[in-house]
């Protein structure tokens, strides 16, 4: 029951990394959004186009344009911070040092939780102005990243910021709240058994985000696993009583005939620790042994059952069903590879953004925004295939197709905008398209390709841009 408790462990810490590495990569696009925001003259001097940015962006609630002196030049949104004079804020004075820096959590006049980004406006390489992007964490709708809010069958992730100021859980009421579990975490990585407020012990596995101290938690209650510790508990006295008999046995033969089977079976042991789930064959042992072995192997099947039923949940977007984008990750680094090793002769990235899908879920709600998009995930798989649709977060999708013409990929995006605007009206679909080997030669560069189509496709909205055509 120690070794199985060691491993939920591992799988939750191991879990709670990757999500820190989601969540970080998350923060990473808005900081970069706000970046070419604030390189972009024509978009924060433009109020319309300020808007238009706004509208896009993920997670970004409000825009603001301030001058070198902290006072507010333009708004995009409603405000979530004071249009007061910010000179004095310590993230304002950060961006006029020409560093990017992210605010801890504080509560704005209307009551909402705000996270708020600043970035240096440069122009020929001076500072002229602050770009300023805040983030509302309230009613969970930061961060859009966790597709996943439920890990396991009743896990769940949770953020908490440097303070101890949860940000993210998968029930409302405890954001904002102190965290029970912050003030005894002083590791970066790591995994324990903990008691939450409510008296459920959790297997919770913890990693905190680079540069931000941000923790982001994997907990999984401990009564998910008690029937099968029990069943354990049973198996293992079966095969205590079991050893106890063999090793009486084995008094009676050689040392030489039982010295293999036993070092062969504490190896398979041994393998359980490194996630490896090998059956033994009974063949191979004599007859007293294969009571024994049975009880391991049953052990065995249950423990593989459950890491296979933990690792394909972590990968599937729990809305949708469509992959999320920690799947897009492992086969990004698996296709970045094919590419070095000359393996693949053409890959097509799409990235496809709902038209109008704010407007629908402030008009009709939250529910009838789900369902649009749980049908908008099967639009798209069934014409570009399941195993070729990820969710990147909110309305973002996109799709990856190997070994297919820059024609018949045109084609497909076609066929998807065709069916959006039919039968999800009134949402449509805007896409970006870029293409291995014409645009870029690595999956981050052709992502970033299809967002800059998307941006033009979003101008025009029910749309399809290819990334060659852009000037």
């Amino acid at each position: 029951m120690s070794n199985l408790d060691d491993l939920i462990l591992s799988i939750n810490e191991r879990a709670a990394k990757n999500f820190a590495v989601q969540l970080s990569s998350a923060l990473e696009n808005i900081e970069y959004t706000l970046k070419k925001t604030a390189n972009t003259p024509a978009i924060w001097q433009n109020q319309k186009e300020l808007d238009l940015m706004n509208e896009i962006t993920p997670n970004i609630t409000v825009m603001a344009v301030l001058d070198l002196q902290g006072n507010f030049i333009r708004i995009s949104g409603i405000p979530d911070l004071p249009t007061v004079n910010l000179a004095k804020r310590d993230f304002f004075q950060a961006a006029l040092q020409g560093e990017t820096s992210i605010t801890d959590v504080y509560i704005n006049t209307a009551g909402y939780q705000i996270i708020a980004i600043a970035t240096p406006i440069l122009q020929d390489g001076i500072i002229t102005g602050v770009l300023i992007g805040s983030i509302r964490i309230h009613e969970n709708s930061f961060p859009l990243v966790f597709d996943n809010t439920i890990f396991g069958r009743d896990g769940y992730i949770s953020v908490i910021d440097k303070q101890g100021t949860i940000l993210y859980h998968h029930l409302a009421e405890r954001i904002g709240q102190k965290s029970s579990i912050f003030s005894i975490i002083s590791d970066q990585n790591g995994a324990l058994i903990h008691t939450n407020p409510f008296g459920q012990e959790n297997y919770v596995g913890y990693s905190k985000v680079p540069t931000l101290d941000w923790l982001v938690t994997v907990n999984l209650p401990t009564s998910e696993l008690t029937g099968f510790r029990q069943l354990l508990f049973y198996q293992n006295m079966i095969s205590a009583l079991i050893i106890t008999i063999v090793l009486i046995t084995i008094a009676i033969y050689t040392i030489r005939r039982v010295t293999d089977p036993i070092e062969r079976l504490i190896s398979a042991f041994a393998l359980i620790r490194q996630g490896k789930y090998k059956e033994i064959n009974t063949m191979d042992y004599a007859g007293e042994f294969h009571e024994m072995i049975h009880a391991y192997n049953s052990t065995i099947s249950i423990l593989q059952k459950l890491h296979i039923s933990l690792k394909e949940k972590s990968e599937l977007d729990s809305l949708t069903k469509a992959y999320n984008r920690r799947a897009f990750d492992r086969l990004a680094k698996k296709l970045d590879q094919e590419i070095q090793a000359h393996a693949v002769d053409q890959i097509v990235v799409m990235i496809l953004d709902l038209d109008f899908f704010k407007e629908l879920n402030n008009s009709q709600g939250h529910a009838s925004g789900d369902d649009t998009l749980q049908n908008f995930t099967e639009l798209c798989q069934a014409v570009a295939g399941i195993k070729s649709v990820f969710r990147f977060g909110g309305d973002e999708f996109t799709i990856i197709l190997r070994n297919i013409s820059l024609k018949e990929a045109q084609h497909t995006a076609e066929e998807i905008r065709s069916l959006c605007q039919k039968a999800l009206a009134p949402c449509t679909t805007s896409i970006g398209i870029a293409s291995y080997p014409e645009n870029a030669a690595t999956i981050r560069d052709l992502l970033l390709a299809a967002d800059k189509a998307l941006y033009i496709s979003k101008k025009n909205r029910n749309s399809i841009t290819m990334a060659d055509t852009q000037a």
